[in-house]
């Protein structure tokens, strides 16, 4: 994708701070499609940041460093210059001149405040100002809106510019501070608070990042962040609430802990956690990289839970199938139960692990391939009427039975599970050639699946979980 772009465009891109800066660019020269300029950003991304896959990048960023030191230097030079020419001007020239040098003087001290400021520990500030303040893409009262601070809020500011904008830690977001030139008084004010910090060694602030709705794409959320954390020498803080679309579960419900991330519930005083990249997408330094798969190595069960998958895998005996059929509220996909069943009859010699979500598919596959099917448990009855049919800890074992079958897999497209077994496969090597599944783009995923705030709606036209393919849409 970046081949493409002319390569003055891409050194720009390259050196960008953030990705709002970049699709703004790339809208500039005429990349208007939201798509284009989100696979352009992220491959932009990737090969800036993905420095151990690839000497090139390094590289690459030296020279715009150096380029970059060149044009400051030329433009001393040239300042110099300019000076030393109107030193020989009149009097009043020379007057102008001072004016203008004090002027510029102060523009460049008020950019070396702010730019210090930046790199400065983070500051706290409380939002005083009803009913709320709006979180702005830049700091502009015209930008694009991000999303709100309410009254008693604290946020933590990396930077204040002169106009009394600040901006946010670890987000793309500015928040109004001085809302005078409005007729609105202070919107924030600083608190000497001390600001939430771990203890950690290096003193470096951790990345905070919030995952939400189901297992996997909280999954994909916690593995990539924390691959990135530690190739960056941070800590991580991952939000993990407890809701419905988890099935009320905690990753420390079935995953050993991964070293220097932590697992909280709420977000920490404070602290404005980071959402991650459209539709709980890899983040961005790793998105479309061998990372994607790397990252799920970090991911280790518990010693009861491996227990219980291998014992699953024994099971199911020397050669089997596996299928994961995705229903209830995902309406994505459409491969039907008709497919599924001729995959399993495929393989007549083989027994078949199922996982589903739905007691409807489980009953019907165990009934049509008794004795080869096999579960870890049977979903109960009555289960139908939950969106969540199983707990976090049966879908976990669900994913590496799996993943952990010698014979083909067969999944269900736009699934962010299926994805996560099939990615599981890759990092243990045990995909098949006739592997029957496909890869989906985690903003694709997001495009064919009903979001509001706060989770998933239900699918059925009875207003309940679908309990069969033919209900969902």
């Amino acid at each position: 994708m970046v081949e493409a772009l002319q390569p003055s465009l891409l050194a720009e891109l390259l050196r960008l701070d953030t990705p709002a800066m970049i699709r703004r660019r790339l809208a500039e020269e005429g990349y208007i499609p939201l798509g284009k300029q989100l696979a352009i950003c992220n491959a932009v991304l990737s090969r800036r940041s993905a420095a151990s896959y690839s000497t090139t990048t390094t590289a690459s960023l030296a020279s715009a460093s150096a380029q970059a030191s060149l044009a400051s230097s030329s433009a001393q030079a040239s300042l110099a210059s300019a000076s030393a020419q109107a030193s020989l001007a009149s009097s009043s020239a020379q007057a102008s001149l001072a004016s203008s040098s004090a002027q510029t003087s102060l523009a460049s001290s008020s950019a070396q405040t702010s730019l210090a400021s930046s790199s400065a520990q983070p500051r706290r500030y409380r939002v005083v100002h009803k009913p709320c303040v709006f979180i702005r893409e830049r700091p502009s009262v015209s930008a694009r809106c991000l999303g709100y601070a309410w009254p008693g809020d604290t946020v933590l500011v990396v930077e204040a510019t002169t106009d009394g904008w600040l901006k946010l830690d670890g987000d793309e977001g500015w928040l109004l501070c001085d809302g005078a030139p409005l007729g609105l008084g202070a919107l924030l004010e600083p608190t000497e608070e001390t600001p939430h910090s771990r203890a950690v060694a290096g003193g470096e602030w951790p990345i905070v990042v919030l995952v939400t709705d189901g297992l996997c794409n909280r999954l994909r959320v916690v593995a990539s962040y924390a691959l990135v954390a530690r190739r960056e020498g941070r800590p991580l803080t991952v939000v993990w609430p407890r809701t419905r679309e988890c099935a009320h579960g905690l990753f420390t419900d079935a995953f050993a802990p991964i070293p220097n991330v932590e697992f909280v519930e709420d977000a920490p005083e404070g602290v404005r956690p980071r959402f991650a990249p459209c539709a709980h997408d890899f983040h961005p330094a790793i998105k479309g990289t061998r990372g994607e798969d790397d990252c799920y190595e970090l991911l280790a069960l518990l010693p009861e839970l491996a227990a219980a998958v291998d014992a699953t895998v024994r099971a199911c005996g020397p050669q089997f199938v596996s299928v994961h059929i995705r229903r209830t509220d995902h309406w994505g996909s459409t491969v039907t139960d008709a497919d599924f069943d001729r995959f399993i009859s495929t393989y007549p010699e083989h027994n078949v692990y199922i996982a589903t979500d739905n007691v409807e598919t489980q009953k019907h596959l165990m009934q049509r391939f008794r004795p080869r099917a096999r579960v870890h448990a049977p979903i109960c009855d009555g289960a139908g009427s939950q969106l969540r049919q199983t707990s976090l800890m049966q879908a976990v074992i669900d994913l590496y039975c799996s993943a952990a079958a010698d014979g083909p897999f067969k999944g269900c497209p736009t699934s962010s599970f299926s994805d996560t077994i099939f990615r599981l496969r890759r990092v243990q090597h045990r995909t098949h050639p006739s592997d029957s599944h496909t890869l989906s783009d985690a903003l694709l995923q997001y495009q064919v699946t009903l979001y509001t705030p706060g989770g998933h709606k239900t699918h059925s036209t009875r207003g309940m979980p679908c309990n069969t393919y033919s209900e969902c849409g």
